[in-house]
């Protein structure tokens, strides 16, 4: 969120990841604060990121919250090569 909030957010650098996979469970700030931290962020300035969950949860309740905040898709873990090449085409990237 830092690195969001430091590039992308902000218009005098402008750079923003066109995707973010994120991890449910990560250090300091799970998956869920991420999303609603981002979600705070004013929505011309989410424009244009896909944000993608990698989780080795797939829990129902997890698939409900993560549904709830828009995200472009859920894919459990481990992250192969075949699961990158779906999520990239899935979201229209090359």
């Amino acid at each position: 969120m830092d690195f969001l909030v430091s590039h992308c957010l902000r218009q005098e650098t402008g750079f923003c990841p066109a995707l973010v996979l994120l991890d449910l469970n990560m250090p300091i700030m799970n998956g869920f604060e991420f999303l609603e931290a981002f979600r705070q962020q004013p929505p011309l300035q989410q424009a244009g990121v896909t944000i993608i969950v990698v989780s080795s949860s797939l829990q129902e309740e997890d698939n409900r919250r993560v549904a709830n905040y828009g995200v472009a898709g859920f894919i459990e873990k481990p992250l192969t090569k075949e699961k990158l090449k779906a999520i990239l085409s899935e979201a229209n990237m090359p």
